[in-house]
């Protein structure tokens, strides 16, 4: 094999600006351990392991990662320092690197064992949790809603305690995502003290469905809502369940809310329920879930939402994520399963992923564990990055994702 030593080639006609190496179908090889610069898109990172959310690429929006061990090859489209997002070109079974900010809050709940009043930041890929405010008092099983800039809590059940007015709020608290701060005074008061209840978002209101609490026999009927403008506000009925549920879980699109599971007389509920924002008045029937669960949440897009956790009944935890096509009714689908069951769970979503966390195990046991899972692969959930502390009862919020 010849060799040319050389530091610069130049075209041989001034006017030009091409050199070519090689004929059609050659192959122009890097030596071993060599590298390129200069080729723009051509750059490609060859690596043992996948990109990750703080892998900055010097070329930025795409740049291509290479997986030398898998041969998954990923394209950067989010190129925000320490928040990447790198996207599975190849569709080799890997997920999507999705951007992981820190735009997930977890209010109060019992945390490390202990009940708590705090308003928790973490980020989806670390076990970065920043205290970034505190409600009235320590609560757990609160209901929760999000508008795009603030956070409210509701309901729920606080230390056993003389004063029941105390122990079994009705307040409505609201707080600011990007400081945290707590609104004096409060944002106003649902019709009673209820927990255990199911959540749903427009853009305007939060709703709230179902639930159980302080001096109510069973559970209630009822769906709620609230308009997250103005302050001192109250509840409103603005449909019936016909049944008494708590325990369901919510999900919202743009334009419509729905409802899965829960718990009906001492059994779990497979429904789903659909109603419109714009005409909130009745529910229809959008289907069945496969198997009937409680306690469990949901995750997902506009497109689909996904039902994680939770059980079907006693201790009887259920491993599977079942996705629901929201465009056509009864249709369901396997989407894999969980890396663990975990009951009474919180969750929160990206455009592309969901993100499974908190609860308690097959034990019983408050758990730190956090799962990821890709919306567009069926390969189920992963482990990912723990909570700092552990985490059962807490109230979500996050604000919209798509």
């Amino acid at each position: 094999m010849s060799e040319i030593l050389t530091n610069k080639v130049t075209p041989a006609n001034l006017k030009g600006n091409t050199v070519t190496l090689g004929n059609s179908g050659d192959t122009i090889a890097l030596g071993v351990g060599a590298t390129s610069t200069g080729f723009g898109d051509l750059d490609i990172t060859r690596d043992p392991a996948n990109p990750a959310t703080d892998t900055n690429p010097a070329n930025g929006v795409g740049a291509f990662w290479l997986n030398t061990t898998t041969g998954c090859l990923f394209s950067c489209t989010d190129a925000t320092t320490d928040a990447n997002e790198w996207i599975n070109t190849a569709n080799c079974g890997a997920d999507n690197i999705p951007v992981t900010t820190g735009d997930g809050y977890l209010v109060a709940g019992d945390r490390g064992g202990v009940r708590s009043d705090t308003i928790s930041e973490y980020a989806f890929s670390s076990s970065v949790e920043s205290i970034i405010g505190s409600i009235d008092r320590a609560m757990v099983l609160q209901g929760s809603n999000s508008s795009t800039t603030e956070g409210f809590v509701h309901g729920g059940t606080s230390e056993n305690i003389s004063d029941k007015a105390t122990q079994f709020p009705t307040r409505i608290e609201k707080f600011a995502f990007a400081s945290g701060n707590i609104s004096t005074p409060t944002h106003g008061n649902i019709s009673r003290n209820l927990f255990d209840t199911a959540n749903t978002n427009s853009s305007t209101h939060g709703y709230l469905h179902g639930g159980r609490g302080f001096e109510i026999v069973g559970s209630v009927t009822s769906s709620e809502k609230f308009t997250f403008a103005n302050s001192n506000v109250t509840t409103t009925n603005v449909f019936d369940l016909g049944a008494q549920t708590f325990t369901a879980e919510g999900h919202s699109t743009n334009t419509n809310g729905y409802i899965f599971g829960g718990t009906i007389g001492g059994a779990v509920a497979n429904d789903i329920f659909e109603f419109s924002f714009a005409t909130d008045t009745t529910k229809t029937n959008f289907g069945s879930l496969s198997i009937g669960r409680g306690a469990h949440n949901v995750a997902g897009n506009l497109s689909d939402a996904f039902i994680v956790g939770g059980g079907s009944g006693g201790t009887n935890l259920i491993l599977n994520i079942e996705k629901i096509s929201l465009s056509s009714s009864n249709t369901n689908s396997s989407h894999g399963d969980l890396a663990s069951v975990q009951n009474q769970v919180t969750t929160a979503s990206t455009a592309t992923h969901g993100l499974v966390m908190s609860g308690n195990d097959e034990n019983g046991v408050d758990t730190v564990t956090k799962q990821i899972f890709a919306y567009a692969s069926d390969s189920g959930a992963s482990l990912t990055a723990p909570l700092s502390i552990t985490a059962n009862g807490s109230a979500p919020c996050q604000s919209p994702a798509f």
